[in-house]
């Protein structure tokens, strides 16, 4: 029931990871801010304003998820600030910048996959890759414990940086 949502659901997690690599199999809340929170739920993910449930999609719906990332920009997540909310979600600042953009050309069909990938291509903005974002959702999935997504995530930023160094070095 959406009005009748104990409070115990907001329990959020303590972490430092961005939602991008958190395991889409398991049951976790994240707080955005107090009274914003994401709450996975397989199989589906839920976001909520003030405690209530403004937006529901299944975990994989990429149009979905851009229409809620643009939803808690829209409402005042992180204050409104791009780089916090992707920061929090694992993705580039330009990313849900092309979400504003593309709801501010074309609504939220701006938004659906055929729209939002055609002005994609017309942009190309590339995103660099980051050790968090080369983590692969398998390492995650076979233990999602804090240690182990900790570990992954050195190892992975240790791997980065020694390849950075290689380019660095030519």
């Amino acid at each position: 029931m959406l009005n009748n949502i104990e409070m115990s659901e907001f329990i959020p997690i303590k972490t430092q990871y961005p939602i991008k690599i958190m395991p889409e199999n398991k049951v976790w809340t994240i707080e955005i801010q107090s009274g914003m929170f994401v709450k996975n739920n397989p199989p589906v993910r839920r976001i909520f304003i003030n405690y209530s449930l403004v937006s529901e999609y299944n975990i994989g719906n990429a149009e979905r998820e851009r229409e809620a990332i643009l939803y808690l920009y829209l409402n005042g997540a992180c204050g409104g600030h791009i780089q916090r909310l992707a920061k929090i979600w694992g993705l580039h600042r330009n990313t849900i910048g092309n979400y504003i953009k593309a709801y501010h050309n074309l609504g939220i069909k701006g938004l659906s996959d055929l729209y939002y990938q055609q002005e994609e291509r017309q942009t190309k903005v590339e995103e660099p890759v980051t050790s968090i974002d080369q983590i692969s959702i398998y390492e995650l999935l076979e233990d999602s414990s804090t240690t182990k997504i900790e570990e992954v995530v050195k190892k992975k930023t240790v791997n980065s940086k020694k390849k950075q160094k290689h380019m660095n070095d030519k």
